[in-house]
């Protein structure tokens, strides 16, 4: 017996460990396994970079960057609290009287984030960046990676390079 939950991000097959006759016994002993569903993730990145005129490819990279495509990923620290796919901070880049929990819906999230990015993503194609650079540029928000930090601009690079592998 396979019970299968469908939600917008992710795919829950819900299995018996072993094959018991019992139900009652089935129903406590299930193993849950989470299967990455980004197609649908996908097919929204494309939408709304189309509609912001924008590379999907880009925007597919920092997407990765930021959340790893987890449309329900809230970061928390001390003086920040970001949400969903592009992680957007709503102390500093969200209207204070809107639900936060919008952002937690894929196409809002990407649509809202990607109005705010254009005109650094515009401004990083007339500098002439590379992929890399300036999916790099427009996830720092038109700022450069700390250089003296090497370590995170190695990080902030290989992460990136890692989702412009996945789809070429």
């Amino acid at each position: 017996m396979f019970i299968f939950i469908l939600t917008i991000q992710s795919i829950y097959v819900f299995s018996p460990e072993n094959n018991s006759n019992s139900i009652t016994e089935d129903i406590y002993k299930v193993k849950v396994t989470r299967i990455s569903c980004t197609s649908l993730i996908l097919d929204i990145i494309k939408e709304q970079s189309e509609k912001h005129n924008m590379d999907w490819k880009i925007i597919y990279a920092i997407v990765g960057y930021e959340s790893e495509f987890n449309s329900n990923k809230i970061y928390t620290t001390k003086q920040e609290k970001s949400y969903g796919l592009l992680q957007i901070n709503i102390r500093t880049n969200f209207p204070k009287d809107k639900d936060p929990d919008l952002l937690l819906n894929p196409e809002y999230n990407l649509d809202y984030q990607l109005s705010n990015i254009k005109e650094i993503y515009d401004k990083g194609v007339k500098l002439g960046l590379n992929n890399t650079e300036l999916a790099e540029y427009v996830s720092r928000k038109g700022q450069r990676a700390d250089w003296n930090n090497k370590e995170n601009v190695k990080y902030i690079r290989y992460s990136i390079n890692k989702y412009f592998q996945e789809i070429s």
